[in-house]
């Protein structure tokens, strides 16, 4: 492996910005509880779900098509806004509820990935 790749490995981790979601989350875990008793896992919910039917409905004529593009919109890019809120806010509630949504994506995905696989 070249030289330049290992410097540059060794600078950017590929795992380092789930490692710093981990981090933040674990240091703002009042935070994480906060969200517990407000409207925020159920605008998570909404988002996945408008998300999961525009991809089916934009997924064009073919089912198999329609099933990919249905669980890739309702799995946003999680690393992209995670980069995004810890860049520009300084509340540590948007980090938060970023992850929090993420997990709830992934409650939500997971089993209807499952259950478009076997259909």
């Amino acid at each position: 492996m070249p030289t330049a790749l290992l410097q540059w490995g060794n600078c950017r981790r590929p795992f380092g910005l789930g490692r710093r979601a981990r981090a933040s989350t674990a240091a703002n875990i009042d935070k994480v509880l906060q969200v517990f008793g407000t409207f925020g896992i159920l605008a998570g919910l909404l988002f996945i779900a408008l998300g999961v039917a525009i991809g089916w409905l934009l997924g064009g004529p073919d089912v198999q098509t329609k099933r990919v593009m249905s669980l890739g919109t309702g799995q946003r890019n999680i690393a992209a806004a995670l980069v995004v809120a810890s860049q520009s806010f300084d509340d540590p509630k948007v980090v938060v509820m970023v992850i929090v949504v993420a997990i709830v994506g992934l409650i939500i995905l997971m089993p209807l990935s499952r259950a478009l696989a076997k259909s």
